[in-house]
């Protein structure tokens, strides 16, 4: 959970998840692999998802928002900690929120992947493979 370096709760030492009910959020896409969790996360502590919210899965669309407004937003943790390292957002403490799926990859339909993105899609699923042999 992320907000811009210069928010009012970028201070703040503890939260609890109905402390940010009302402001306004930049959450992924309905057809992301994340929304089935956020959602279930958001019904687990008892609150709707937010009324007032962008749905967003880009990144830079998302560090742009944080820092030119007063929204929270769910970040990968890789990419929340190196915008925080670089003074631009700053990561909330809550507790309670764990990570929501796994890293995926989209492949255009009809078409068939060349050499290259082959190679690269194996490439990741190894990666991938080695990463969850470590948990």
């Amino acid at each position: 959970m992320v907000v811009g370096s210069t928010h009012p709760l970028a201070r703040r030492r503890k939260l609890r998840l109905a402390d940010l009910q009302g402001l306004d959020w930049v959450l992924p896409t309905p057809e992301s692999a994340a929304y089935p969790s956020v959602q279930a996360w958001f019904k687990g502590e008892g609150l709707s998802l937010p009324r007032r919210r962008v749905e967003s899965v880009s990144i830079l669309t998302n560090l742009g928002l944080l820092t030119r407004s007063d929204a929270v937003a769910l970040m990968p943790q890789s990419a929340a900690g190196q915008f925080a390292q670089a003074g631009l957002l700053r990561i909330l403490p809550l507790g309670g929120l764990e990570p929501f799926s796994e890293v995926g990859y989209t492949l255009r339909s009809g078409h068939l992947p060349s050499a290259l993105t082959r190679r690269f899609v194996s490439e990741l699923h190894e990666v991938s493979d080695k990463t969850l042999r470590r948990r």
